[in-house]
């Protein structure tokens, strides 16, 4: 879908995937979580995970994602925000909503 829409952002925010009620308790993860990791997509691509930064206050990580074909080939770029200070049912701390906002506007 990010290729069928040309998907240039996406911004996860939260740091867990899974409730414990139940709900979303088995969420894809559709990003390698490592520089230089890669995740098999389907038959004929993979997702490359080719940089990834960590704020200081480690209040979010952005990476820059590849969708790579196997004949390794890029077919698609974006970029992942991944805001690690928004515990669920939680507010952030003003700091780190900050920075996520000051990203967000760029």
């Amino acid at each position: 879908m990010v290729i069928q829409q040309n998907v240039k952002v996406i911004t996860s925010l939260n740091e867990e995937f899974a409730r414990g009620n139940g709900h979303w308790s088995a969420v894809y993860q559709y990003f390698p979580d490592e520089k230089d990791g890669n995740m098999q997509i389907g038959n004929n691509m993979y997702v490359k995970c080719v940089k990834d930064k960590t704020f200081q206050n480690q209040s979010m990580t952005i990476r820059t994602i590849q969708v790579v074909g196997l004949n390794k080939k890029i077919i698609h770029t974006l970029r992942h925000i991944h805001y690690h200070a928004w515990e669920d049912f939680s507010t952030p701390a003003k700091t780190a909503m900050d920075d996520l906002m000051n990203i967000l506007q760029m």
